[in-house]
């Protein structure tokens, strides 16, 4: 362990003896409260026999009017009973509850479902509730509680409204009367309903009475969110600095979060509020924020600003800021700056720095007011700040003052739990050895298929970026800790479980390596349920749609022989009959065959939404013109370039689909008659959905570096739709799609009309590590090269690189290099069969020689990255040569290559 990380050990448990945040509740409609009964009454979803759909939108005044002047911590629902009437119990055996943004304004609220949600769309609940069980009391008692498992973030000083969406299951005993307590909301709210399985229904002007309960919004340093006026004191920057720059940094402490410590958040938002005295508006033109994990804890701030700074820095923003207006005697949220990239954040790792440089050449304006208020008294706090010098080195400690900022977050990642028979948290009805815990040497191999129907019935209809995966422990057991020192993991698809081979090759048909290296196995805690008591980061996270229908495939193998120490392991949580199937084969790791059981361990999946940047759904034309093809220009303007996984594409009817995708440099203008001119991406083969659905198609993993490029799509099943006139440009921070055409007869014919491309292109913008080319055989097979830690490589971040499946040898020598044209005057790639390598190519120039040991047949090396924003963006090359004497005539073979881009 480096000193730097041996002092990162030492913040571990700062933060985990926390207060819980501050909780609240909050009645809605804002003209109810605990003893003024509603006007009104709605019997959807609770008080009907068949299924139902509902949307609830709340005008955003409902909170502001009621002292939520920031953002709050959605954690719960509780609907209230019609006032004077009593209400039986009765079961509802599944709700499923979605919060967003609204779309538009509840006034404008569509009748169409789908139209209504808008940014942050989040699954909160889905289960079973009980609703009714109350008396005949005015106001109404509370009809049934939904425990959110999802806590859901909202904040109103936005201006959007807040939409509710709840779809509830038939109803097998209707509580009498039970029907919702609603109000006509003074105008200010909306009720969307129909049917379970609608996509449309009626809109009627009213709003349930809902108590909502919540947390504060991480609000730092941690004051109530509803107080008026920021406490204590203030200063003058980093808003007030004029034209000579300045650089702050504000270290405030884990503490700060409350309830969040140990709960990592994913930051994407910072909010400045003003002290109570007057200011003008102004601009700055060049600010630059980056956060990290502090260094070193608030209460030892150091005045040294590299002192200070995490390993894991990155910068979030970059460009202008504005400072609004603020009038005298009220305090305001008067810089509100939306993160170019999230900063993920753990509390239980240290305190949080936040680190703003602010260019005094680009401010604008008039002198802007006395900036936030900054709290003194037990601020748990501190700032350093250097006046006059943007890039500056050092400056002065002040210990318990920092700013009122408020953090824009969500928890993140996101889990789900297969099968969605325990995905309340209940005990699964069986337990498995295998293969964790399989008895006796050499050994196993399993393979799992879940039905895609685990995903959509817990709220996941389309692609997620799957991260980690858990494994929970049967309930009471206990055991050692273990470590296996190789495993590999490989996911994809199956069209159906159930018609899973016993020949295991036979299911791996488009299985990817996900994972393969050291997995320590931690001691269960023997509750029930126990805990989840094997974790996976996955080296390359695992796009899946469940909407196409597919089923998640999953092999694991696991050489008894490589587990130190050589103890029994607790066995697996796992369910019968869940609609999933395992092959498992109990003889070693690489056995072929095995048994079929419809038994499946239970598994909690941590998962992100990828990005995506979409010109839309429908189309009013349908061509059936065989070869057609979508030409636009891609712009990518993140600084880290982009990582293309999928390809969205909408079809007429549902049948298969062959889309060809290439892509040039530039533009695709002058080339769309000359194919020598386009390098084919991928060929991407898969089921259209038909119209109204996007049919999601994987291609092969792509980097783009930032820069421009021309795109063609050319399908060979003449079933898609596109809107036939000339589209706009569709924009996101990382991605712009422009010029858009369409070709009857791609690369044969310069003719070009108009039409609007309706697809989308699945991307990422962080680092990543993977596959580039395949070495060459040596006696112990192809060497393998691949990424131990997760997502990495990013500014700051430690990299392992493994380098497996080696001969019998007591080192290998690996490089890196970023040169992919030349290497000594020669071209790349090169045959390295001339150099006594028969077989073996080499695809980059390597700089230098890395000697490193073999152990197990597997060698490591551990790469702390610098944090220079400069270098993100920047790909990197791998490669190791394995001695293998005998093998020919240079008595060695290469491995396989691998590239990274390093992330911001």
């Amino acid at each position: 362990m480096t000193p730097s990380k041996a002092h990162w050990a030492g913040l571990l448990t700062l933060g985990l003896a926390s207060a819980l945040a501050a909780q609240s509740t909050l009645l809605i409609p804002d003209v109810v409260d605990s003893s003024t009964p509603g006007n009104s009454q709605i019997a959807a979803p609770f008080g009907v026999p068949n299924a139902s759909r509902v949307q609830y939108l709340y005008d955003a005044s409902h909170f502001t009017s009621q002292g939520v002047v920031a953002g709050m911590r959605i954690h719960s629902l509780r609907w209230r009973a019609q006032e004077g009437v009593g209400s039986a119990a009765a079961l509802i055996p599944i709700i499923t509850v979605r919060m967003s943004y609204a779309a538009t304004d509840h006034a404008a609220a569509s009748t169409v479902f789908d139209s209504n949600h808008g940014a942050s769309l989040t699954q909160v609940y889905v289960g079973t509730v009980t609703v009714g069980g109350v008396g005949g009391t005015t106001p109404g008692g509370f009809l049934l509680e939904v425990p959110l498992s999802e806590p859901f973030y909202y904040d109103p000083s936005t201006g959007r409204d807040l939409l509710i969406d709840v779809t509830a299951s038939p109803i097998p005993i209707i509580p009498p009367t039970a029907v919702t307590d609603a109000d006509a909301a003074g105008g200010r709210g909306t009720v969307v309903s129909g049917a379970g399985s609608a996509t449309t229904g009626s809109k009627s002007a009213i709003a349930p009475v809902i108590e909502l309960g919540y947390e504060d919004a991480f609000v730092l340093p941690a004051i109530s969110q509803g107080t008026t006026q920021a406490p204590n004191s203030f200063h003058t920057l980093p808003w007030r600095n004029l034209s000579w720059g300045t650089r702050v940094q504000f270290v405030y402490g884990a503490t700060n979060f409350g309830g969040g410590a140990g709960e990592r958040i994913r930051i994407d938002r910072l909010r400045w509020r003003s002290d109570d005295q007057a200011g003008a508006a102004a601009s700055y033109g060049n600010v630059r924020i980056a956060l990290s994990t502090a260094a070193r804890p608030q209460q030892q701030l150091s005045p040294n600003f590299t002192d200070n700074i995490g390993l894991d820095r990155r910068v979030v923003y970059e460009g202008d800021v504005a400072v609004q207006a603020v009038g005298a005697g009220r305090s305001r949220w008067y810089v509100d700056i939306q993160l170019d990239t999230p900063f993920y954040y753990d509390p239980s790792a240290g305190d949080l720095l936040v680190d703003v440089g602010v260019d005094g050449n680009g401010w604008s304006g008039t002198v802007p007011g006395y900036g936030a208020r900054f709290s003194q008294m037990q601020a748990d706090a501190s700032m350093l700040y250097g006046s006059y010098d943007y890039d500056g080195a050092s400056g002065t400690v002040i210990n318990d003052w920092a700013p009122v900022l408020e953090i824009g977050y969500e928890r993140s990642p996101r889990p789900v739990t297969l099968p969605i028979d325990v995905a309340d948290g209940s005990e699964g009805n069986y337990s498995w050895a295998y293969p964790w815990s399989s008895p006796t040497a050499p050994g196993c191999r399993a393979q799992y298929g879940y039905d895609s129907s685990h995903f959509t019935a817990q709220g996941i209809e389309g692609p997620i970026l799957i991260e980690k995966l858990r494994w929970r422990a049967q309930g009471h057991i206990v055991s050692l800790p273990v470590t296996f020192s190789d495993v590999p993991v490989r996911m994809g698809t199956v069209p159906d479980h159930r018609a899973m081979s016993t020949t295991m090759a036979n299911n791996l048909t488009n299985a990817k390596d996900v994972f393969r290296g050291r997995l320590r196995v931690q001691a269960p805690t023997g509750t029930t349920p126990n805990s989840w008591f094997i974790e996976v980061v996955l080296s390359q996270p695992y796009l899946y749609d469940p909407s196409t229908g597919e089923d998640l495939f999953f092999e694991f193998r696991v050489d008894r022989t490589l587990m130190s120490p050589n103890v029994g392991i607790a066995t697996v949580n796992a369910v019968q009959n869940a609609d999933a199937t395992m092959v498992l084969a109990t003889w070693g790791a690489n056995a072929l065959t095995g048994s079929k059981f419809d038994d499946v361990p239970v598994i909690q999946l941590d998962y992100s939404t990828p990005r995506a940047l979409c010109t839309g759904v429908g189309g009013d034309f349908e061509t059936q013109i065989p070869g057609i093809a979508h030409l636009f220009n891609v712009d990518v303007t993140s600084p880290s370039g982009v990582l293309l996984r999928e390809i969205g594409i909408h079809t007429s009817t549902p049948g298969p689909l062959t889309a060809r995708v290439y892509y040039r440099p530039d533009t695709y203008v002058g080339a769309t008659a000359n194919i020598t001119a386009w390098a084919l991406l991928s060929v991407a083969n898969g089921e259209g959905a038909g119209a109204g659905k996007l049919s999601m198609l994987d291609i092969d993993d792509t980097w783009l570096p930032p820069g421009s490029y021309g795109f063609a799509i050319e399908y060979t099943t003449p079933t898609v739709r596109y809107t036939q006139s000339t589209g706009p440009r569709h924009e996101t921070p990382a991605l712009t799609i422009r010029d858009i055409a369409v070709q009857a007869s791609p690369f044969q014919s310069v003719q070009l009309f108009p039409g609007t491309w309706n697809g989308c292109l699945i991307y990422e913008t962080a680092g990543f590590y993977q596959p580039y080319a395949r070495g060459c055989l040596g006696s112990a097979g192809v060497a393998s090269n691949f990424a131990t830690t997760g997502r990495a490589p990013r500014l700051g971040n430690e990299l392992e690189i493994q380098f497996g499946n080696l001969p019998a040898t007591s080192a290998v020598i690996m490089s890196v290099g970023f040169d992919t044209t030349s290497w000594s005057g020669l071209p790349l790639p090169l045959d390295m069969a001339p150099y006594g390598l028969p077989g073996c190519t080499a695809y980059y120039a390597p700089l230098y020689p890395i000697f490193l040991n073999v152990s197990g047949g597997v060698a490591r090396w551990q790469w702390l990255l610098p944090t220079d924003p400069a270098l993100a963006g920047l790909p990197f090359y791998t490669q190791a040569f394995v001695p293998d004497p005998g093998r020919n005539s240079a008595g060695g073979v290469l491995s396989d290559t691998a590239i990274g881009v390093i992330g911001g």
